[in-house]
């Protein structure tokens, strides 16, 4: 390592390779960044980047901070809805009032747009589930509230939560065919 002692250009120099350092990451895609010049000189700036594997939002917050640097919020997206679904997160009309018309989203869509729903959300889980180790059970992840809390969850709760939420769902639809079924047997009786 060269030393370089403080003086103008030696600091230039740090700033210099630092801007080249991040807009090589903006290039390929690792960061996309926005930001926003006040009048005073402050600079804002509101950037999105895959955090390190086990980091948490404590974690991030003191690796971002310094005494030039300020986080005034943190935020993690939480699912991709859009991407994997084709329909937004606030787009599944949950819960509907009881004399709610479904959203706009999904307003006289047939039962195969919700099997392809369906089947495109359990693709994803696939695709995702496949490459959990075992010993990426114990991690903790940070998820957002509804109500904007931030929240920390272990990956092993996450998938026992989603299994029990997919069979709920299934004995819902085996409630239905079993209603549906005595409703035909009825309807042959009389």
């Amino acid at each position: 390592m060269r030393y370089c002692p403080a003086d103008a250009s030696c600091v230039a120099r740090s700033r210099a390779a630092a801007l080249v350092l991040g807009l090589a990451l903006v290039a390929c895609g690792c960061v996309d960044v926005e930001g926003d010049l006040a009048a005073d000189g402050s600079l804002s700036l509101r950037y999105t980047y895959t955090p390190p594997r086990h980091a948490t939002f404590k974690s991030e917050r003191a690796r971002l901070t310094s005494p030039h640097v300020r986080v005034e919020d943190l935020q993690r997206d939480q699912v991709r809805f859009q991407e994997i679904l084709g329909i937004g997160s606030k787009d599944d009309g949950m819960p509907l009032p009881e004399d709610g018309a479904p959203p706009a989203a999904l307003a006289g869509k047939d039962l195969a747009f919700y099997d392809d729903l369906l089947t495109r959300a359990r693709e994803h889980l696939k695709r995702v589930a496949v490459s959990v180790k075992d010993s990426d059970l114990t991690i903790i992840r940070p998820r957002t509230r509804p109500n904007g809390e931030p929240r920390e969850l272990e990956v092993r709760w996450m998938i026992h939560f989603m299994v029990g939420h997919f069979a709920g769902h299934f004995g819902q639809i085996l409630l239905l065919q079993h209603a549906r079924q005595a409703m035909k047997a009825e309807a042959k009786r009389s």
